[in-house]
């Protein structure tokens, strides 16, 4: 049984709604009702009763509110606690994107580390929480999707500096009849494909306004992955392996090389925002963060291009 899945549990109990639900948690209702589903088949019994007109908890859903809200209360408990012990006056809490963290952290990190050879620098990577985690201040910094800022927080509440305009790679096995270009703009020869993405927990929601809304534009129709896998190593390996292509950020894939994978950059992507932005809370900011902004400002005073 997955924490998640319970959060996602105890959000469509405090709403009886599960469209609502969806909406406080950034997923499609499909999505919310096929967690619940599988929590359902993991317990053996429903937990809830469903009508056109209302939604209500059955007497498992009850004990099941119970048990998770205190289960749920304890983890973030412990996590506060281990966030508290390494918060320390010289420490700067870095939070990433599970696909951002080893180039975000070579680039944007490592240098003001090396400028300062006291500062201990707290690094997490994580996924879909990251937007709460900032404003819970269990970070002080977090490298991003900009679209995410955007979704996860309201205006004025958080500051954002867009460091990178990213693109999009479609990554194939070397085989395929498409590995001969550079770059692509027409994906309709890559229908009949079997499609791998990261799970969009961990990657944020920047895949499913991809496949929902962009790719359908360039002629590719399969907007349903049929793989998930949860890191970039899983899902390079796999394209390696020929089972499949995917659909990637450009700059996640720096620094990362397998053989029998070739990335063809798509163009034609306009108004798609993948820019990969810093955000901080800045009711929050004390000397040696301000130190990092002003490193930050200075070092990158324009976005780059991957």
């Amino acid at each position: 049984m997955e924490l998640s899945s319970l959060r996602y549990f105890l959000s469509v109990a405090s709403n009886l709604s599960f469209s609502r639900a969806a909406e406080q948690l950034y997923l499609s209702q499909p999505t919310l009702s096929y967690h619940i589903s599988n929590l359902e088949k993991e317990l053996g019994t429903p937990l809830f009763v469903r009508d056109k007109k209302q939604l209500i908890l059955t007497e498992a859903g009850k004990i099941l509110v119970e048990e998770a809200s205190a289960a749920c209360t304890h983890v973030d408990r412990a996590a506060q606690r281990i966030t508290e012990l390494f918060h320390v006056p010289d420490s700067i809490r870095f939070g990433f994107l599970e696909l951002l963290i080893t180039p975000c952290f070579n680039q944007f990190v490592s240098p003001f580390l090396a400028q300062n050879p006291d500062l201990h620098g707290v690094l997490e990577r994580t996924g879909w929480v990251l937007m709460e985690s900032l404003l819970a201040d269990r970070y002080d910094f977090v490298f991003t999707r900009q679209c995410m800022v955007d979704l996860y927080s309201a205006p004025g509440e958080l500051c954002s500096k867009t460091l990178i305009h990213d693109g999009f790679s479609v990554a194939v096995h070397s085989s395929h009849p498409c590995a001969e270009r550079d770059s692509i703009d027409d994906l309709s020869c890559l229908n009949g494909s079997k499609l791998l993405m990261v799970d969009k927990h961990i990657s944020g929601n920047i895949y499913e306004s991809i496949f929902k809304f962009f790719l359908p534009t360039l002629g590719f129709c399969n907007t349903v992955p049929d793989y998930v896998v949860h890191n970039m190593d899983e899902l390079l390996g796999q394209v390696a392996a020929g089972r499949g292509i995917s659909i990637i950020p450009f700059y996640s894939t720096i620094g990362l090389s397998y053989k029998g994978v070739k990335l063809l950059r798509i163009e034609g992507l306009g108004g798609c925002d993948a820019d990969v932005s810093l955000v901080w809370n800045p009711n929050k900011m004390t000397q040696i963060k301000q130190e990092y902004l002003d490193f930050i400002m200075e070092q990158f005073p324009e976005p780059l291009d991957p």
